[in-house]
């Protein structure tokens, strides 16, 4: 298949051409969201490997714009990517509810710019709130770690999630207070560099695979793969 320019995905009709056209007329990055180009929108430009929907969360927001306590200003995200090509990488639920009201629903919406794909994933990684908390696996996946790392999806998360720990010389962190005062730890580019710095011996850790599944299991928790690796 021939490959996609940044020509080809600007053409008109094109969903990429449809969504900066709506930007260049807002002064504001505020666009009035119609229903079928919500839709649109979900199934040409979202992240690849987005989430699943969560009922509740669309539930929520659609009764917000109901009821009128839709906050307008809280943007929806989109990586603009060298070749022309945008990925939705926050606000999937939102967008959802708007492809499922009658008359257009206004939004920010906000085009971050990045380096390539790579970039973009670290970006659609990035949110984290507390309303909308994507798990380690999420964040693991949609940063390619194990196939950067030529771990498993499981042991590359089991690393992500003791990196803390290994970063803090094993010992573990408690309490909100010792959180705040060392957030070097809880950085996703931080956690991220563990798992790329300790891949080689958790492949070899990994190798392991001589023991019962109950204890193999053990042996792929957080804790252990902590221990394992620091030793």
């Amino acid at each position: 298949m021939e490959k996609q320019t940044k020509t080809t995905y600007g053409q008109q009709g094109s969903m990429e051409y449809i969504l900066r056209s709506q930007l260049a007329r807002s002064p504001t990055d505020l666009v009035k969201m119609a229903q079928g180009t919500a839709k649109r929108i979900l199934d040409e430009l979202n992240f690849p490997g987005q989430r699943s929907i969560d009922s509740s969360r669309v539930y929520s927001h659609a009764r917000n714009i109901i009821k009128g306590d839709w906050i307008e200003s809280f943007g929806i995200d989109f990586a603009a990517l060298p070749d022309g090509r945008i990925w939705l990488v926050d606000g999937q639920h939102r967008l959802f509810s708007i492809s499922q009201q009658d008359i257009p629903t206004p939004i920010t919406i906000r085009l971050i710019e990045v380096d390539g794909e790579k970039d973009a994933r670290r970006v659609y990684a990035r949110y984290d709130q507390k309303r909308s908390v994507r798990t380690n696996v999420q964040i693991v996946d949609a940063l390619g770690l194990s196939e950067e790392t030529g771990l498993s999806r499981t042991m590359a998360t089991s690393v992500f999630e003791a990196a803390s720990t290994i970063m803090n010389n094993m010992e573990p962190i408690t309490g909100s207070a010792n959180t705040r005062k060392n957030p070097e730890l809880f950085l996703q580019n931080n956690k991220v560099a563990i798992v790329q710095e300790w891949a080689k011996e958790a492949r070899i850790y990994e190798s392991v695979k001589k023991a019962k599944k109950a204890l193999l299991v053990k042996m792929r928790a957080t804790g252990m793969v902590a221990i394992a690796l620091y030793n």
